[in-house]
C-alpha cells in the first residue's frame, strides 16, 4: 500500500471516530437537556454522592487487589439498584420511551466521563479508579431517578401510579455489599 493510501485510510478512520464522538456528545447533550427540563431533580444527587463516598471509603483499606474486589462488589450492588429503580419507574411512566432515551444518553455520558477521569491512571489503581467513578455516577443517577414522583409536574405516570403514595420503590438494604 502506498504512503498516500495509508494517509487517506488514517484520515477516514479519524473522521469516522470524530463522527462517533459527535453522536455521543449529542446524546450526552440530550441528557443535560433532560436535567434542565426538570425530568430529574439534581438536588437529590447529593444523597447519591454521600452513598458513593461511603462505598469508596468502605473499600479503601487493605491491598489494592482487596480494595478493587471490594469496590467491584459495591459497583455491582449499585448497578443492581439502578436497574431495579429504572425498571419500576419505566413500568409506572405513561411515556417510558422518554426515560429509555434519557437513560441511554446517561449511560453514554457515564462511560465517557469515567474514561475522561481515569486518563492518566494505570497499573493496579486502574480497576479501583474505574469502579470508583462508576459507583459515583451510578449512585447519583439512582438518587435522581428515585426522586421522580407522580406529583411532580411534567412527568406523566400511568393512572394506576398517578395518585400520591401509589408509586413506591422497595427500600434499599442498609448493609454494605461487601461481606
Amino acid at each position: 500500500m502506498s504512503r498516500g493510501s495509508l494517509i487517506r485510510l488514517r484520515w477516514h478512520r479519524q473522521a469516522a471516530g470524530k463522527g462517533r464522538l459527535r453522536r455521543i456528545a449529542a446524546v450526552a447533550g440530550l441528557a443535560a437537556l433532560a436535567l434542565l427540563a426538570g425530568l430529574v431533580q439534581p438536588a437529590f444527587a447529593a444523597d447519591g454522592q454521600a452513598l458513593a463516598t461511603a462505598k469508596v471509603a468502605r473499600c479503601s483499606d487493605g491491598t489494592m487487589t482487596a480494595m478493587s474486589q471490594c469496590l467491584e462488589r459495591e459497583r455491582q450492588e449499585s448497578d443492581a439498584r439502578l436497574n431495579l429503580v429504572y425498571g419500576k419507574l419505566n413500568q409506572a411512566l405513561a411515556e417510558p420511551l422518554r426515560l429509555r432515551d434519557a437513560q441511554r444518553a446517561w449511560i453514554a455520558f457515564r462511560d465517557l466521563e469515567c474514561r475522561f477521569r481515569r486518563v492518566n491512571v494505570g497499573g493496579t489503581l486502574q480497576g479501583f479508579s474505574a469502579n470508583a467513578c462508576l459507583v459515583d455516577l451510578t449512585e447519583k443517577r439512582i438518587a435522581e431517578l428515585e426522586a421522580v414522583q407522580p406529583e411532580e409536574g411534567g412527568i406523566a405516570f400511568k393512572p394506576a401510579y398517578a395518585g400520591k403514595g401509589s408509586y413506591r420503590l422497595p427500600p434499599r438494604a442498609g448493609a454494605p455489599a461487601t461481606p
